[in-house]
């Protein structure tokens, strides 16, 4: 599949879900469509997502007044106009809140329409947070997600309550935007790889079989330039996931790399590793691994900028790690790297074949 020919949507749902992918609309992701839905026709009036849709003609615009159940029943009225939207994409991914009615109640509703049309769904969800709104919200939260995740393919659950007692003296205001940046690191790390061909390549493909059966999943991302790049470009990909809920056990790491010329094979793999070994993975661990080299600046001596997606995988299948006679995946993995640094023994390949760096 080419990466032209592949469409994802990214459709926003209630109030949390707009005041997320409002912060998504300025990236300009080339394959990404933003759709605003909510059941309160003011905030949709409001948010600067160009594509709305106002969900429920029983409500008439009005809101739900935080019960779920109307979220649901206002899904189901526009389930028809839904349809239609997500009718011709390759992926949908679902971001919301289940701290309200909307959101809560409406996020399964769509993810059944998807799966109907064998779409590959992804929701990323946000928790109330219980010491503000109680405990009792966040119970019925959980007992929405439960039933959600029987819906899609993957999830992501991102913990409000982890998030501001991590950050508990940050203004409130900026506390809450952390999880806009989460969101958006999904985004980006999805469309880097359906979008860019790299030199050892990971595409859609890839990461249509990492989150068909992902279950619960983990997304980060880091950068660093000179000094040590690989633990401070490591520290930063794990502190901007530490609210991001975990699962117990992982099936499936893809990882992808920016990289200028200078990067050593011990940088790689002490890169891998230290993702082994921060989320306790098996050394055969099924994944992928992507390179995709940029052109040294004297004015940036070492630079690195990579990102992973950790699926939990189906928990009711048995994943099986050893293929091809007996040779493990980790040996696969070190195979494909090596073979990367091999084609770039030759200065004139690396000057013909390389891109500028990125900005930081």
């Amino acid at each position: 599949m080419e990466p032209d020919a592949i469409k994802i949507k990214v459709i926003g749902i209630g109030n949390a879900g707009l005041n997320i992918c409002e912060s998504l609309i300025e990236r300009q992701n080339t394959n990404i469509e933003i759709y605003a839905a909510d059941t309160d026709k003011n905030k949709l009036n409001k948010t600067k997502i160009t594509n709305k849709i106002i969900l429920g003609t029983s409500l008439n615009g009005s809101g739900t007044g935080g019960d779920p159940k109307l979220g649901a029943q206002a899904a189901e009225e526009s389930s028809e106009q839904i349809s239609q939207i997500i009718d011709d994409c390759n992926m949908l991914i679902i971001v919301s809140g289940f701290g309200g009615g909307t959101g809560t109640g409406a996020s399964e509703t769509i993810a059944k329409l998807a799966r109907n049309k064998n779409i590959l769904t992804l929701a990323i969800i946000t928790l109330p947070m219980a010491d503000i709104v109680g405990k009792r919200k966040l119970e019925l939260a959980n007992n929405y997600l439960e039933k959600l995740t029987q819906c899609v393919n993957s999830y992501m659950v991102i913990d409000n309550n982890r998030m501001l007692q991590q950050n508990a003296e940050l203004p409130m205001y900026q506390a809450v935007k952390m999880a806009n940046v989460a969101v958006e690191t999904t985004i980006d790390v999805i469309d880097d790889i359906i979008s860019n061909v790299s030199d050892l390549n990971i595409d859609f493909s890839d990461v249509k079989s990492a989150l068909i059966n992902g279950g619960k999943i983990v997304v980060a991302s880091g950068k660093s330039q000179n000094g040590d790049k690989v633990a401070n470009a490591f520290e930063a990909a794990r502190d901007s996931s530490s609210f991001i809920d975990k699962p117990t056990s992982f099936a499936t790491l893809l990882t992808n790399c920016t990289v200028d010329t200078k990067i050593s094979y011990a940088d790689i793999l002490e890169l891998r590793k230290k993702i082994i070994e921060e989320y306790q993975l098996p050394e055969d661990i099924d994944g992928k691994f992507g390179i995709d080299y940029k052109e040294h600046e004297d004015s940036r001596d070492d630079y690195l900028k990579f990102s992973y997606i950790l699926t939990q995988g189906n928990h009711n299948s048995s994943t099986s790690y050893i293929i091809n006679n007996n040779m493990d995946l980790s040996q696969i993995i070190d195979d494909e790297i090596t073979n990367a640094f091999n084609s770039y023994d030759s200065s004139d390949s690396i000057n013909k074949n390389i891109d500028k760096l990125p900005e930081f």
